[in-house]
């Protein structure tokens, strides 16, 4: 899924395909460094003179700190904000076509790839080719047709604040990432069901055993 993700991306965004020179997030490194002069203490030893010296002395050394580049991260937060939120990547619907959509030269190669205990991972590693439908999430049909159209996300103004119909709140997003039910309506009436269990019951306790009521029909 996350490969799939990654390639629709590129189709999105014109970002990680061969094409480097409208690249705008690839190359944007967020991280960077700074030089810090650390003092320290060491025991040095003369043995070129007599009697021999030894004696500790401070000195100092350079070091580079990684810490955050603030405006590239600032812009590169922008796009990654909006490109996240803006479509449901949890409910990502695809199918693989068969190995003969890639190039001949590399039939071989695909048709000998599989995964004995995923019979659909093992359809991943062969496919030539894959169709996959993205969802664009609620209330950003037309920012996602904007971006489409220029690469600016939020009609070129900055991320959505709270109480903003596009602001999506940390926990929710969380929620959509772990629920695989999320946003689902029911259908039809609740039922009730018994399942195994795995505890022990002892003999001669004096606990009794929870009657299980009859089904009904």
């Amino acid at each position: 899924m996350t490969e799939l993700r990654r390639q629709c991306l590129a189709m999105i965004t014109k970002e990680f395909d061969t094409v480097t020179a409208d690249d705008i997030l690839t190359d944007l490194e967020t991280m960077g460094t700074r030089s810090v002069e650390v003092p320290y203490r060491r025991f040095t030893v003369d043995d070129a003179v007599t009697p021999v010296n030894a004696e500790f002395s401070t000195t100092v050394h350079e070091v580079a700190i990684p810490v955050p580049n603030l405006e590239e991260a600032k812009t590169k937060g922008r796009y990654i904000q909006f490109l996240e939120q803006a479509f449901e990547w949890g409910r990502l619907g695809y199918i693989c076509y068969p190995y003969f959509w890639a190039t001949p030269p590399k039939w071989i190669e695909l048709m000998n790839r599989t995964d004995d205990g995923d019979p659909n991972l093992t359809s991943f590693f062969r496919a030539g080719a894959v169709k996959v439908l993205v969802a664009v999430a609620p209330a950003y049909d037309e920012a996602v047709l904007h971006f489409l159209a220029t690469r600016e996300p939020w009609e070129g103004g900055p991320a959505p604040v709270i109480g903003d119909p596009l602001y999506l709140p940390l926990f929710e997003e969380l929620h959509r990432q772990q629920d695989d039910r999320y946003g689902a309506v029911a259908e039809g009436e609740p039922w009730s069901f018994t399942l195994p269990t795995s505890l022990v019951y002892l003999h001669g306790s004096t606990t009794p055993l929870p009657a299980v009521p009859a089904i009904q029909p």
